[in-house]
């Protein structure tokens, strides 16, 4: 891992010119560990500190601050927010996510009517708007409702929670506001290692959310209203709650309540019930290690395999990094549903006779899509490749476990210099990819 930072050494005061100072120094124990709050009850600001090996003096105000990793790839982009010596060649730097700095940005009191989403965020970055890069499908989503003087931060946090979005500023140069994906990740079997740590929550009875809403009009004495630009609104509230199914009968009451959040309405409070209960209802948390070269981020909904008989699905909510000869991560999954596992063995079979097999390892009711390979075997100086008469293995794994068995049909011959071409469309490279491959000879 090292560092790029760049800073302005003197500017001279007759031509404008400008003399630039840093440059890129080697850094060691760095601690990395970026978090999201999917809950949206906060927004979490993510930083990172490391040693810096080098007998320059670093200045606090750096133009840029990169963390690289040995291939280059871009790991944050966040300015310095401390740096002090600890040595005569080494500094430590402490880096933070351009969230800290919206803390202390004020905003004034608004009353949201059809704002998009992307001009409401371009909003709360301000001068460094051009950060702030939305996904396309919630960037012309429309917010209504009020929010209060605060900072640019919280009123952040409010506009996310209220389109079920949050943010990703690691491995990247800007702030991507993105919702949430539901889309499964598996962090596969031999790439998951083993002892997690499991933990019970208490049970989340019910959830309750408050919803506004805002009509201009002169208030009664009994009315509670706001007022935006001189104009009075007078606010409606509304409780909608939702109970949790997975709940014992005999579990006591515990209520989770989201409420003077008034950025949420009629329009959006069903879609935020629904959206919470998949974090809340679930009550395991999981924290396991695995091996992840980025794959797996805050934010992902993954597959991981908690135990030899079990697989959890969840969200990720932290993700600390190692570093080392392997790229192990930590990662703490929310809103988890355990699952016993089942194996599924494949056999590739010529004529009835079995010459190859693959075996995997998937949490019961798991549909699963399988690309077969091609088979490429010497036996005797004579060399074959198999082709699959079926691209793919697909199926729902059931308790138990399944066996399933894929037809080959000899596409290549070569045997004594003598080439045969019996079938073929094209050869791909085979790799192990399942928990175990065997091959018969």
């Amino acid at each position: 891992m090292f560092i790029e930072i760049d800073w302005i050494e003197s500017i001279d005061p007759v031509t404008g010119e400008v003399v630039m100072g840093g440059g890129e120094y080697p850094i060691k124990n760095l601690q990395f560990a970026p978090q999201v709050d999917l809950t949206g009850e906060t927004l979490p600001v993510n930083e990172y500190s490391c040693e810096v090996i080098t007998t320059d003096d670093i200045p606090l105000d750096t133009i840029g601050c990169l963390l690289y990793d040995g291939m280059r790839q871009l790991w944050s982009a966040w300015p310095m927010r401390k740096v002090e010596r600890i040595s005569d060649s080494s500094f430590r730097i402490t880096a933070t996510s351009w969230l800290y700095w919206l803390g202390f940005q004020p905003m004034d009191t608004k009353m949201y009517d059809g704002e998009t989403v992307g001009a409401a965020i371009a909003e709360c970055f301000g001068s460094r708007a051009s950060l702030a890069q939305v996904s396309p499908s919630i960037r012309f989503q429309t917010l209504s409702g009020y929010a209060p003087a605060q900072s640019a931060r919280d009123r952040l946090t409010w506009i996310l929670f209220a389109v079920g979005a949050y943010i990703v500023d690691v491995f990247r140069d800007d702030m991507y506001i993105r919702p949430v994906d539901n889309t499964q990740t598996e962090i596969p079997y031999g790439r998951t290692f083993m002892r997690p740590a499991i933990t019970e929550n208490d049970w989340v009875t019910e959830l309750r959310v408050t919803a506004y809403t805002y009509t201009a009009g002169t208030p009664l004495d009994t009315d509670t209203y706001v007022t935006v630009g001189g104009v009075d609104y007078i606010v409606t509230e509304q409780v909608i709650s939702l109970s949790n199914p997975l709940a014992p009968a005999d579990a006591p009451e515990n209520v989770k309540e989201y409420k003077d959040i008034n950025l949420v309405n009629d329009d959006n409070v069903n879609d935020i019930l629904n959206r919470l209960s998949a974090y809340w209802f679930n009550r395991t948390e999981v924290s396991l290690d695995c091996i992840n070269n980025k794959q797996y981020r805050p934010g992902d909904l993954v597959l991981g395999y908690a135990l030899d008989d079990i697989a959890v699905t969840g969200y990720i909510q932290e993700a600390t990094f190692a570093f080392g000869l392997q790229a192990r991560s930590r990662l703490r999954l929310i809103g988890c549903d355990l699952r016993p596992t089942a194996p599924l063995t494949i056999n590739y079979l010529y004529n009835n006779k079995r010459i190859g097999w693959k075996k995997y390892k998937f949490p019961v009711g798991y549909t699963f899509s399988l690309e077969n390979p091609y088979l490429d075997q010497t036996k005797n100086e004579r060399r074959r490749i198999y082709r699959p008469t079926t691209d793919t293995v697909t199926g729902t794994m059931v308790d138990g476990g399944l066996t399933v068995n894929v037809n080959y049909e000899i596409a290549l011959d070569l045997y004594q210099g003598v080439l045969h071409i019996i079938s073929v469309d094209e050869v791909t490279e085979e790799s192990s990819g399942g928990e175990q491959i065997g091959v018969i000879e």
